[in-house]
């Protein structure tokens, strides 16, 4: 084309129907078909805000891929949407993020089928990429996944980059799922680096708030934050309602440099009786709480040590939840972090 999405010249040259121009364009939109995108540089010029505007539109893909690699995204509307779980991975690919509304909405399918047998559907991967830009034009979370998907996030670079300021940012949701079989999820964050020049609000979130169906195991290791401020809800917010069938591992990760501002928040809010939270490092930084967690249940299971530079303890506190159960909270290093 000679100028973006000129269609009307497409239809001057009889190469389109007249009606094109006024039709709704859903650009890569496959049906039950894999695709493969590499080495392409899109930017966008103008769009439609339509939630389902979205470059890239899976559709009868629960055993279908698309794998996006080594691309350039400046982009008004969403990458990405898939409302019946097609599998996304995209890799190695730089996100400029200053003009567009949000990146990515990801619906699983909730048919009991696809979780008899683990991977084969409901798949969302980003590895290896680079996300930049301050955001002006976003309105909701940078990336937000809906039903009982696989999610991964792997070896991704967040440099001085800022979403818009809110208190979603990358969303997980489960909602209710009946299946004979439990469905099995997971979450995996790891190796990513979340840094900026100096501290600021990059409003980079990480909030799982799953229902009481379904199994989920979250792991977060690897990771390195630094130069970050933030506010409520908290860096890192993982809750279930019933508390049931959730593992959560958070190890081997590096903080520095984190201020909490405005509203006292702790920097991780977790409720699971079984955590693994080991070998973490924070230094350098005021924050009023480094972990809270809330648990229902009686037994809580291998809590291990904070490797942290600086002096730590536990403060344990037991309120009456409205149920007149015991929830215990834990407080890792509640008070100033220097170093």
């Amino acid at each position: 084309m000679d100028t973006p999405y000129n269609f009307n010249l497409r239809i001057q040259e009889g190469l389109l129907d007249q009606s094109a121009e006024a039709q709704a364009k859903y650009k890569f939109m496959t049906f039950n078909a894999d695709l493969v995108v590499e080495n392409f540089n899109f930017t966008e010029y103008s769009f439609i805000d339509s939630t389902i505007n979205s470059l890239f539109f899976p559709k009868f893909g629960e055993y279908r891929w698309i794998n996006i690699t080594n691309c350039y995204f400046l982009l008004e509307q969403q990458l990405t949407m898939t409302l019946e779980g097609g599998n996304v991975k995209i890799d190695s690919s730089t996100i400029d993020v200053s003009i567009q509304n949000r990146v990515a909405i990801f619906q699983s399918s909730s048919s009991c089928y696809l979780f008899d047998n683990y991977g084969i559907a409901n798949n969302y991967i980003w590895s290896n990429n680079l996300f930049i830009g301050y955001n002006v034009g976003g309105y909701t979370s940078l990336i937000y996944i809906q039903n009982h998907g696989n999610f991964t996030l792997i070896n991704n670079r967040f440099i001085d980059m800022r979403w818009i300021q809110s208190d979603i940012s990358i969303s997980i949701e489960h909602i209710w799922l009946n299946c004979a079989n439990i469905a099995y999820t997971q979450m995996i964050i790891q190796n990513n680096t979340i840094q900026n020049s100096y501290p600021t609000m990059s409003f980079i979130f990480f909030t799982f708030k799953f229902q009481k169906e379904g199994k989920q195991s979250v792991i977060i290791k690897d990771n390195k934050i630094s130069n970050l401020t933030y506010f409520n809800p908290g860096v890192f917010v993982i809750q279930k309602f019933n508390q049931l069938d959730l593992d959560i591992v958070f190890e081997n990760n590096y903080f520095e440099n984190i201020e909490n501002l405005f509203v006292e928040t702790s920097f991780i809010l977790v409720n699971s009786p079984n955590l693994a939270f080991k070998n973490n490092t924070i230094k350098n930084s005021v924050i009023p709480t480094f972990i809270s967690v809330g648990i229902k249940l009686k037994k809580f299971n291998d809590m291990g040590s904070a490797n942290i530079e600086y002096s730590y303890k536990f403060n344990q506190r037991q309120p009456n939840d409205s149920y007149g159960q015991q929830i215990y909270q834990f407080s890792i290093n509640r008070g100033y972090y220097t170093h």
